[in-house]
C-alpha cells in the first residue's frame, strides 16, 4: 500500500434500492417494499427467470430453495428483524456459485458481489426485475475480502446432512484492494443503506473509477444533479455525492459531481482538491421523507418520539377528504374550515399506527404534541368549536368560554379513544401553544391569553393578576385531565406570549417566549439579563413544580426584536432555546456560540444554552445568512448536543453550509436542520431541506440512545422534494401546501477528552474519552503535536466503548489534537475542538480550579497548587476566559506557599482557565485541565428614581495597596 495519507471519497450507492434504503423508486403502480427479513423462508423460483445469465439463474434457483437461521447460544433459531437494523454482507461458502464472494439478501430482493461487480434485484409491477453494475476497466481479477470481524453466523439446511452449511459468517462490510490501480473500494451496510467509499491513494488517477450499467432502459443526470437510472420496474434516483476534506482542523467541502459516458457508463468528476490530505462525505444522510395532506392546505407544527421510537405528529389541515385517516380519534372532517389531526406511524415512519381528525363545527389547530412512558400521546391547541360539536370528555372543562379556547387531549397510545378532552379558556381569546408531560404523567402547557382572572382559570400560578394586552401563562393538568393543578399569567405591562414549554426529572417546567414587558412589570428573578433591551426581548423562564414559584426568569435580546419560539432541557437542567432576532452582535448577548456575528438580512436564527441556575448563557450565538432565518424546532441529545430546525431564504453562499442532509439551496425558503456539539462551539452539521418552492420546518426530535435517526417536521408549497420516498408509508403531494415529516440518519463519532485548553503531563495514565451515534464500529486513535499538519497512531483499532486509557509520551508540544475515527476506513471522524498541552512531568500541578467550577463574580474563591520535590520559587498566576487563547494576569509574583485567595473579577465566561508557573521564566507552568464558569449574579431591578453607581473593580479583580500587589483576605 502506497505511503501517504489517503483520499477518500463516499457516496450512497443506487444498488441497495433492492432493500428498500435511501433510494427513490418511481414507477407507473405503487411498488410496495418490505421491511422484513426472515428466516426460514423459501423463494419463489419463478421470479428468477428474468435473470440474465446461467449463472445468475443458478444464484436464482439456489436462494429459492435456501432455509438459513441465526446462531444463539448454540441453539439455532429463526432471526426475524427489520432490514433496516440488519443488513449483513453474508459469505458465499458453498450455498451460491463459486462467481459470487457475498451478497445482501431479503424477502424477494438480493445484491450479489463478485470480482466483476455487483448484481440485483428490483421490485417490479407483476415481477423482480435483473440489473447488473460492473467495474469498468477494473482489475478484475481481485476479489472482495471482508471487513472487521464476523457479527452474527447463519447456518443453511437443506437437503442431506452432508450438504448442510453451518456456522457462515456475516460482516458489516467489504473490502476491495486496489479494484482500480491505486485505488480501494469498500462497502459497508449502514443502518440506511449501503454505504460506498473510495479510498484514492496519492498518484492515483480517480477518473478510472467507472461503472457499466446493464438491463437500464436509460441512465441521466436531472436537475438536481442527482443520478437517474430508467428501468421497466422503474427509476432509481441517487443523491448527489458530497465530499469534504479536513486540514488542520478546519472543514471544506469538495466538489464532485456524476459524470455519465457512453454504453450506459457513469463515474464523477471533481473539484479541486489537496491530494496530501483526506476527502470524506457528510455523515447525515437524508433517509427520506413523506408528505401528509390531501388536496387542501395540511400543516405540521408538532413532532415528538416515544422511547420505542414510535413517531407522533400534530397540526391542522384544511382538506375535508384524501387525508391519510386510520382508526383515529375521528375519521370524519368535523366542519369548520380547518380540523386538528394526529398522526402516529411505526418506528422508521413507514406505517401508520393511526391517523385521525380532532375537531367541532367551527376551526381548530392543533400545534404541539408530547408522549408519556406508555405510548399516549397529549395535544395542545386552540378551538372556537363549542362543545355541542368538540369531542370533549373527562376535560378539566366542558364547556366552551370564549371565541378561541385553549384545548388539551390525551389519545390512548391506540390512537381509538381519547382519554380526556377540555377546554382552558376565559371569556376572550385564549391560545394553547406547546405541550410536555412529566414523569407522573401530568401536561404542562403553555400558550398566550387575553381573558383577565376574572373568566381565566388562574389557581396557584407563579402570577395570579392580568395585567394587560397579552399575557403568556402556564398551566399543569392532572393525570386523569380532570383538574387543573395550577394556572397562572407570566408576563408584564407589554404583550406577553408563550412558545415553548420543557420539563425536566424533577418536574420543574421551562418556558420560552417573548415580551414587549419592561423589568418594571415583567416577572424577572435572577435570569441571564434583568434588563429590558427594547422592542420585544426574548425570555426563558423556570418555574418550580410546584407551580407557585418563580425560579428564574430573564431576557435574551438585544436592540432588535427577539422572539424565543421552542426550549428543551437535558438531564443537567441546561435549557437550549432557539428562536429569530434583528439584534446584532454589539448588543445580543452572543457568547462562545456556533456564530458570534450577525449575518445581515431580516432576521438570523439563534440558538442558546442557559445555565443550570438560569444566571448565565453558557453559549449564544447566530445561525444565519445573508438572507431570513429563523429558528421553530429544537431538541437535546443525550450529550447535550442540541438539534435545531427553522427556514432559511439564505443560499449556500452565505449560510453556514457543512455537511447536512442538502448542500445546495433550492427555493425562495428552505427548512433546515443543524446540530450544535455539546459546549456550542461549533456546528457538527448543516443542510437544507426543501424543494423548488417555500420549505418551513417546524419542529424536529432524535431517537435516544445514540441510535442516529432524526425527524424534522414541516410544511411545504413544493410539490416535489429533494429527498428519497420514505420507504413504506410515502404519499404524493396532494394540495396547495403539504405538511411533510423527513427521516434523516447521522453517523458521527465525538471527542470529548482532551478537546482544548488541557495540559498533560509525560509519564501521566490519562483518560482519551468519546461517544459515537449512528452504527460505528472499532475506532482508531491517533495524535498531533502540529496541529493537524501531522498524525500518528496511538491504538490502530480498539473499542468503540467511548474510553481510552494512555500513558502520555514523552513529548513537549502546545499544540497538539486528537482524533477518533472509525478503524475499517476512517468514516465518521472527529478532532479535537482546539489545541492542548503536553509537557514533561511537572513540578507545579494546579488542583483549583481544575474543571466545572462555577464561581460567582465578586466572591472570593482560593486557587490552590502542589509542587513536586524540585524546589520552586515564587509564582505568577493567571487566568483566561476563552479556553487559553489570552490570557490576563492575576498576579505577577506570589508566594509559592500552595494557596491564593482571588476575587472573581467581572468578566462572566464559561470557558474560564487558570494558570500558574514560576515567577522568572516561566517553566514549570500548569494550567487547569478543564475549563470552569465565572457568573453575573443578576440584583433584581431597581426602581425608577433609586439608581445608584457602583465603584469600579480592577479588571484582574486585586486590590492594589500603595502600588503593591496585595492578596485578598
Amino acid at each position: 500500500m502506497s505511503p501517504g495519507i489517503w483520499l477518500k471519497i463516499k457516496f450512497w450507492l443506487v444498488v441497495f434500492v433492492c432493500l428498500g434504503l435511501f433510494l427513490q423508486i418511481r414507477a407507473d403502480s405503487e411498488v410496495t417494499l418490505g421491511n422484513d427479513f426472515e428466516a426460514k423462508t423459501s423463494f419463489n423460483p419463478a421470479i428468477f427467470s428474468i435473470l440474465r445469465n446461467e449463472n445468475e439463474q443458478k444464484i436464482g434457483q439456489l436462494l429459492s430453495q435456501a432455509y438459513f437461521s441465526q446462531e444463539s447460544n448454540s441453539q439455532a433459531s429463526n432471526l426475524k428483524a427489520p432490514v433496516l437494523e440488519s443488513a449483513f454482507f453474508l459469505a458465499n461458502r458453498g450455498q451460491l456459485p463459486e462467481e459470487v464472494d457475498f451478497y445482501l439478501q431479503d424477502r424477494g430482493r438480493a445484491v450479489y458481489f463478485s470480482s466483476e461487480g455487483l448484481s440485483f434485484l428490483l421490485p417490479g409491477q407483476d415481477f423482480p426485475y435483473a440489473l447488473k453494475i460492473k467495474f469498468l476497466n477494473g482489475q478484475n481479477w481481485v476479489r472482495p475480502s471482508p471487513l472487521g470481524q464476523p457479527e452474527p453466523s447463519f447456518s443453511f439446511f437443506k437437503g442431506q446432512k452432508e450438504n448442510w452449511l453451518t456456522d457462515v459468517p456475516a460482516y458489516r462490510g467489504i473490502f476491495y484492494a486496489e479494484i482500480w490501480p491505486g485505488i480501494d473500494l469498500i462497502y459497508k451496510s449502514s443502518g440506511e443503506g449501503l454505504k460506498s467509499q473510495f479510498i484514492i491513494k496519492p498518484g492515483a488517477d480517480p477518473s478510472q473509477i467507472r461503472f457499466q450499467v446493464e438491463g437500464a432502459e436509460k441512465i441521466e443526470i436531472n436537475k438536481n444533479n442527482e443520478l437517474v437510472i430508467i428501468t421497466p420496474a422503474g427509476s432509481i434516483v441517487d443523491s448527489v455525492p458530497l465530499a469534504y476534506q479536513d486540514k488542520s482542523s478546519e472543514r471544506t467541502e469538495i466538489k464532485v459531481e456524476y459524470k455519465i459516458y457512453e454504453d450506459f457508463a457513469f463515474g464523477f468528476s471533481f473539484g479541486p482538491y489537496d491530494v496530501s490530505a483526506e476527502l470524506i462525505i457528510d455523515p447525515v444522510i437524508l433517509i427520506g421523507g413523506t408528505y401528509i395532506g390531501g388536496p387542501n392546505f395540511d400543516y405540521a407544527y408538532g413532532l415528538a418520539l416515544d422511547d420505542a421510537g414510535f413517531v407522533y405528529v400534530v397540526g391542522y389541515t384544511y382538506s375535508t377528504q384524501g387525508f391519510p385517516l386510520k382508526s383515529g380519534p375521528q375519521l370524519n372532517f368535523s366542519g369548520g374550515d380547518v380540523d386538528a389531526y394526529i398522526l402516529k406511524l411505526d418506528p422508521k415512519a413507514s406505517k401508520i399506527i393511526y391517523c385521525g381528525y380532532l375537531g367541532g363545527s367551527d376551526r381548530d389547530y392543533a400545534y404541539d404534541v408530547a408522549v408519556d412512558e406508555h405510548g399516549a400521546a397529549y395535544i395542545v391547541g386552540y378551538t372556537a368549536s363549542p362543545e355541542n360539536s368538540f369531542p370533549v370528555v373527562k376535560g378539566p372543562d366542558l364547556t366552551h368560554n370564549g371565541e378561541y379556547d385553549i384545548f388539551v387531549a390525551k389519545i390512548n397510545p391506540e390512537g381509538n379513544s381519547l382519554e380526556y378532552c377540555g377546554y382552558i379558556g376565559g371569556q376572550a381569546i385564549d391560545f394553547g401553544r406547546a405541550i410536555a408531560v412529566d414523569s407522573e404523567g401530568r401536561a404542562c402547557l403553555t400558550g398566550y391569553t387575553l381573558s383577565s382572572e376574572a373568566t381565566f382559570p388562574v389557581k396557584k400560578g407563579p402570577v395570579l393578576t392580568f395585567k394587560r394586552n397579552y399575557e403568556a401563562f402556564i398551566a399543569r393538568i392532572s393525570p386523569t385531565g380532570e383538574q387543573i393543578e395550577f394556572c397562572g399569567y407570566l408576563g408584564g405591562l407589554g404583550d406577553d406570549w408563550g412558545y415553548g414549554v420543557a420539563v425536566d426529572r424533577e418536574g420543574s417546567i421551562y418556558v420560552a417566549g417573548a415580551t414587549a414587558s419592561d423589568e418594571y412589570s415583567f416577572p424577572i428573578r435572577t435570569g441571564p439579563d434583568s434588563t429590558f433591551n427594547g422592542q420585544v426581548d426574548a425570555y426563558v423562564a423556570k418555574i418550580s413544580a410546584s407551580g407557585e414559584e418563580i425560579i428564574y426568569c430573564g431576557y435574551i435580546g438585544g436592540e432588535g426584536e427577539d422572539v424565543a419560539t421552542a426550549i428543551a432541557v437535558d438531564s443537567s437542567g441546561f435549557a437550549y432555546v432557539t428562536g429569530y432576532t434583528g439584534s446584532g452582535e454589539k448588543t445580543f448577548p452572543v457568547t462562545f456560540g456556533p456564530d458570534l456575528d450577525y449575518n445581515g438580512g431580516f432576521y438570523d436564527a439563534f440558538v442558546a444554552k442557559v445555565g443550570s441556575g438560569g444566571n448565565y448563557l453558557a453559549y449564544c450565538g447566530y445561525l444565519g445568512g445573508s438572507g431570513y432565518e429563523a429558528g421553530f424546532g429544537i431538541t437535546v441529545d443525550d450529550w447535550g448536543c442540541a438539534y435545531l430546525t427553522g427556514f432559511t431564504s439564505s443560499t449556500q453562499d452565505s449560510f453556514p453550509i457543512k455537511d447536512g442532509p442538502e448542500l445546495s439551496f433550492t427555493g425562495s425558503f428552505d427548512a433546515f436542520l443543524a446540530k450544535i456539539n455539546f459546549n456550542g462551539a461549533r456546528l457538527v452539521f448543516c443542510g437544507y431541506l426543501g424543494g423548488p418552492e417555500a420549505d418551513y420546518g417546524q419542529a424536529v426530535a432524535v431517537e435516544k440512545n445514540g441510535t442516529g435517526h432524526i425527524y424534522i417536521a414541516g410544511s411545504t408549497y413544493s410539490s416535489h422534494l429533494n429527498w428519497p420516498e420514505q420507504p413504506g408509508f410515502n404519499r404524493p403531494f396532494q394540495g396547495r401546501r403539504e405538511a411533510f415529516l423527513a427521516h434523516c440518519y447521522e453517523n458521527t463519532v465525538s471527542v470529548t477528552s482532551p478537546n482544548g485548553g488541557e495540559i498533560w503531563y509525560s509519564g501521566l495514565e490519562k483518560n482519551i474519552t468519546w461517544y459515537t451515534i449512528g452504527e460505528v464500529g472499532n475506532v482508531r486513535i491517533e495524535l498531533s503535536t502540529d496541529n493537524g499538519a501531522t498524525w500518528q497512531v496511538i491504538a490502530e483499532e480498539t473499542e468503540n466503548d467511548g474510553l481510552f486509557t494512555w500513558i502520555v509520551p514523552d513529548i513537549t508540544s502546545t499544540t497538539c489534537l486528537i482524533r477518533i475515527s472509525e478503524a475499517d476506513d476512517g468514516i465518521p471522524s472527529d478532532t479535537s475542538d482546539f489545541i492542548f498541552v503536553i509537557l514533561h512531568e511537572p513540578v507545579i500541578i494546579l488542583t483549583s480550579p481544575n474543571g466545572g467550577e462555577e464561581w460567582p463574580v465578586g466572591s472570593v474563591q482560593e486557587i490552590r497548587w502542589i509542587t513536586g520535590s524540585v524546589p520552586v520559587g515564587d509564582v505568577r498566576i493567571e487566568y483566561s476566559t476563552d479556553s487559553g487563547s489570552t490570557w490576563t494576569e492575576i498576579v505577577d509574583r506570589t508566594e509559592n506557599d500552595g494557596i491564593f485567595e482571588w476575587e472573581i473579577p467581572d468578566t462572566p465566561s464559561t470557558q474560564c482557565l487558570v494558570r500558574i508557573s514560576e515567577a522568572e521564566d516561566g517553566n514549570p507552568a500548569d494550567i487547569s485541565d478543564a475549563p470552569f464558569t465565572i457568573f453575573s449574579l443578576q440584583k433584581p431591578p431597581e426602581k425608577p428614581g433609586k439608581k445608584g453607581r457602583i465603584a469600579p473593580l480592577s479588571p484582574s479583580g486585586i486590590k492594589k495597596v500603595n502600588g503593591l500587589v496585595k492578596k485578598v483576605n
